[in-house]
């Protein structure tokens, strides 16, 4: 009876091992906000965290893609990379109020020149050229009375054809409807490439498809140019063709040289938008050095910095920039500049999920805990498209 009462106790004490980790996960997931925004909080009143403390001696350059309205918001498949135009700004508010505010290339002389200025110096910039950036962002930046630059991938815009990412993002939300209007026979083919079957697709709840097709685009990121193209195309031609709706096209050149005459820097984001390690040494120097003379002709005006796509880059890729004639580069590598290569600037991506307190309201206090570097995990991470 004893032995049977130990055994039944062991088996009791497996079946609950389960149970304990979901709660301790639970518990996690629960306590995290409330120690960011504690920590947050203890910081800020402590001085810590304050702009002109933690930025002293350093570029501070941050990054935003799209800016679009809630409503087309919670239909863009990558939608950590988007925030609306409230969101930037309040944002770019609190960043004008702390910080000399100034394109790229002109922030990175002056920092250069007053490195300990007492008002620190930032620059906020623009990825992919994306038709919304003119909409809705150039209108906040108008009232805050802020230049920001912006870079764009030359031949995808004279082309009128957005980055393989938007591409792939909206082909696999159309994907879950194919799917369950009408399975084919093709689609594990077509989705095997993306690391996605069609009974997964099937299955999920609506709210999940951006999850999923965010997925895709991060495992698409591991093909070679030639056989990620060429896997977007088929899956766009089983769909009928290109799926990116209009509001998430690509400015016109028109668009691009009123920003331009507006004061804002205009900068190369390559031609068409590639993993830059992932060619080879004459396509790099093409993507590098042809996009910004094409650009400099388009948009007229000069063309001195250079956005690596996606933050990829090697060294290759750094001594191609520099042949071209570019002042600085900037890679999506977290975290302020304080020195080193021109060519390896680092940036802070403007993710506004983390920006908000556990009452999901927009924090100040955890948009200075982020920036400082400060908040755990930040210092090594890397982001973007």
């Amino acid at each position: 009876m004893l032995s049977r009462v130990k055994q039944l106790g062991r088996w009791s004490a497996r079946a609950a091992r389960p149970r304990l980790g979901q709660a301790a996960a639970a518990l996690r997931t629960t306590l995290q906000p409330v120690a960011r925004d504690g920590l947050a909080q203890v910081l800020s009143r402590v001085g810590a965290t304050r702009p002109r403390r933690f930025a002293r001696g350093a570029l501070t350059v941050v990054t935003f893609h799209r800016v679009l309205p809630a409503d087309k918001l919670r239909e863009y498949p990558l939608s950590g990379l988007a925030v609306t135009p409230e969101q930037l700004q309040q944002i770019a508010g609190e960043l004008a109020e702390h910080f000399v505010c100034l394109p790229l290339s002109e922030a990175y002389r002056r920092w250069q020149s007053e490195p300990n200025a007492q008002r620190p110096t930032a620059a906020i910039t623009f990825d992919d050229g994306s038709l919304d950036n003119y909409e809705h962002a150039r209108p906040v930046l108008a009232q805050l009375s802020l230049q920001a630059s912006f870079y764009i991938p030359v031949g995808l815009v004279e082309q009128r054809v957005c980055p393989w990412h938007d591409r792939l993002g909206f082909a696999l939300l159309r994907s879950v409807a194919a799917v369950r209007k009408q399975p084919k026979t093709n689609f594990p083919l077509l989705l095997a490439p993306f690391g996605l079957t069609p009974e997964e697709l099937d299955a999920i709840l609506p709210v999940d498809a951006l999850l999923l097709a965010a997925r895709g685009v991060s495992t698409a990121k591991q093909l070679s140019p030639g056989a990620r193209e060429r896997a977007i195309v088929a899956l766009e031609q089983a769909l009928g063709d290109h799926q990116v709706p209009g509001w998430a096209g690509l400015m016109s050149w028109q668009q691009i040289r009123e920003l331009a005459a507006q004061g804002h820097e205009i900068g190369s984001h390559s031609l068409t938008h590639p993993l830059l390690p992932d060619l080879d040494a004459a396509e790099i120097e093409r993507e590098v050095q042809l996009s910004r003379t094409l650009l400099a002709e388009a948009a007229g005006c000069q063309v001195t910095s250079f956005c690596y796509p996606n933050g990829s880059y090697d060294q290759r890729s750094l001594e191609a920039v520099s042949r071209a004639g570019y002042s600085c580069a900037v890679t999506t590598r977290w975290g302020l500049h304080r020195g080193g290569s021109p060519f390896e600037i680092e940036r802070c991506d403007m993710d506004f999920a983390r920006l908000l307190t556990r009452q999901g309201e927009f924090s100040p206090e955890r948009l200075w805990l982020r920036l400082s570097g400060l908040q755990p995990g930040l210092t090594s991470t890397t982001y973007g498209d």
